[in-house]
Order: C-alpha cells, then sequence, then structure tokens
C-alpha cells in the first residue's frame, strides 16, 4: 500500500464546464512510515515512564513510609517508656538514629534515579 498525497485546480471553459485539472501528486508512504515509527517510540516512552512512576510509587509507599511509619511508632515508645533506664534509652535512641541514616540514603538513592541523565551533559 503506498500513501499519496494530491492537490490541484480545474481551469474552466468559457460555459463554466471544466475543460483540464492542473495539480501535483507526492508518493509520501516513507513520510507515513516515519510519522507511525515516530507515534510507537512515544508510545513506548509513555509507558515506560508510567513503568518507572509506578515503581517509583511502590518503593515510596511499601519500603520508605512503612520504615518511616516504624520508625514514629518506635519513638513513641521512647517517649512514652519511663521504665528504661538512661543508658536504655541512649542505646534505643542511637539504633533509631543509624535507621534515620539508612532511610535518608535510601532517599537520597532514589532522587539520585530521578535525575535525568541529560542534565549530566549540561
Amino acid at each position: 500500500m503506498r500513501w499519496v498525497s494530491a492537490e490541484g485546480e480545474f481551469s474552466y471553459a468559457a460555459n463554466g464546464e471544466p475543460e483540464r485539472m492542473l495539480g501535483i501528486s507526492v508518493d509520501i508512504t516513507q513520510h507515513k512510515w516515519a510519522e507511525d515509527a515516530l507515534s510507537n517510540v512515544n508510545r513506548k516512552l509513555i509507558e515506560a515512564q508510567e513503568m518507572e512512576r509506578t515503581r517509583i510509587a511502590r518503593e515510596l509507599h511499601d519500603d520508605l513510609c512503612q520504615r518511616l511509619a516504624l520508625l514514629a511508632v518506635e519513638l513513641e515508645l521512647v517517649e512514652t517508656s519511663p521504665t528504661d533506664s538512661v543508658s536504655e534509652v541512649q542505646s534505643h535512641i542511637a539504633e533509631l538514629r543509624k535507621r534515620v541514616v539508612e532511610i535518608s540514603r535510601d532517599i537520597q538513592a532514589l532522587s539520585h534515579e530521578l535525575h535525568s541523565s541529560k542534565l549530566e551533559y549540561l
């Protein structure tokens, strides 16, 4: 199958009847194939972006948010448990501090993944 674009106009006789047509037709098959290829590439790019957004959302929800929620619960336990000795509280706080640092590193790694590689070339 070929795609053709045609354009023309009629010349009319004195009585108003069409006498001849002058025009041009161009094979635009290659152009149509290129449009289809570009459309497919755009579709695949959008699908890849959506998959990446889904992965990031899942990682944020399933991992980081859960870890932060657990951290908040454990901080509340430290705050509300007056029976622990000072050294136990300090030890618990040190452990929670380590978790905060781990979560911070994971957030930094995730934000680095979001960094466009195109920006590296500027």
